[in-house]
Order: structure tokens, then sequence, then C-alpha cells
């Protein structure tokens, strides 16, 4: 295997891992999407809307993200580091 396949399949592997990460979830995303809409409304509302959907909360994101934020960073930098070196190759 050369320099390059070693790298995209490396990168493969951190794709993967963002893709099953907590914050990847179609449900945080679902819920993240939701809050946009709701820009400017009160924290009641949304949460209203939020229990309707069958959504994380607030709460419950945040706390999501408080908790995974660190991992989901680090593959985040290993991502765009592998993208780099591969494109670098490719210079």
């Amino acid at each position: 295997m050369d320099k390059r396949q070693e790298l995209q399949a490396e990168l493969d592997a951190v794709n993967a891992e963002i893709q099953e990460h907590p914050l990847s979830s179609e449900r945080a995303k679902a819920a993240n999407d939701l809050m946009d809409r709701h820009d400017g409304d009160d924290e009641a509302a949304i949460d209203r809307d939020l229990a309707a959907h069958d959504l994380p909360s607030r709460k419950e994101l945040a706390k999501m993200v408080s908790l995974r934020m660190f991992s989901w960073s680090r593959l985040h930098r290993k991502q765009v580091k592998l993208e780099k070196k591969l494109a670098d190759l490719n210079d």
C-alpha cells in the first residue's frame, strides 16, 4: 500500500468515526435545525417544539456538546490534517 492509499484509508476511517459520532446523529442535527428556525423566540417555545418533535431538549443537547465536543474537535482536526497531506501529495 502506498502513502496515498494509507492516508486515504486513515481519512476514510476518520470520516466514518465522524458520521457515527453522537453530534452527527440525525436527532442532534434535527434539534439544532429546529432551534435555528426559532431564532429570537423564547426558550419555552423552543422547548415545546423540541418536545413535540421528540427531539433532545436544549439541556440534553448542551450536555451532549459539553461531553462530546473534545472528541468531535479532535476528529475534525485529524480530518483536516489528513486532507492537507493528501492535497500536498497531489502537488
